[in-house]
């Protein structure tokens, strides 16, 4: 039922009845982790973020402060994922690379594309607090990028020699 009325609220914003059309926009630097305050979850953040990038970036989310907290992540409308879930018991946090690396804080990394992003939104879907802070930043990603190329030429390898062991097979 909680994420019924999370996805109607959501839809609702999004149709242009709510929150997210009325953000206040913030342009993000990178590397800089910029703070949010939240409400209750089923609530929209009331900032919304830009920012253009290069390739190999990724958006940061990392729930600080009072642990239990949870966000669903939006670009243009479309998610992007969910930060962590974790259990509400840590306080304390007021540095957020550290509130991030602790891991005892809601924390999530979106990758992107190169582009502009002009409409990034965030939805508390969890609030045991009923309010709270958090940080978001743009960052150079820490996940590795696939070698398709070189896997590509590994499979195509692997087939021929595939192909010339089931001949030898044959011709025997």
């Amino acid at each position: 039922m909680k994420k019924l009325l999370a996805a109607m609220a959501l839809a609702g914003t999004m149709l242009g009845g709510g929150t997210f059309s009325s953000a206040a926009l913030v342009v993000l630097s990178p590397g800089v982790w910029d703070d949010f305050y939240f409400y209750a979850a089923g609530t929209a953040v009331d900032e919304t973020w830009a920012f253009d990038l290069p390739a190999g970036y990724s958006l940061y989310v990392t729930d600080a402060f009072l642990s239990g907290d949870q966000f669903a992540v939006y670009n243009d409308g479309v998610l992007l994922g969910l930060t962590s879930y974790v259990a509400t018991g840590a306080s304390g946090y007021e540095e957020p690379q550290g509130a991030y690396d602790s891991g005892l804080y809601s924390r999530g990394e979106f990758p992107l594309f190169a582009g502009y992003y002009g409409n990034i939104h965030l939805f508390v879907e969890l609030s045991p607090h009923g309010s709270g802070g958090a940080f978001i930043k743009i960052d150079h990603s820490s996940l590795s990028p696939v070698p398709e190329p070189a896997t590509m030429f590994l499979f195509g390898a692997g087939l021929l020699g595939f192909t010339a062991v089931r001949r030898r097979k044959s011709f025997r």
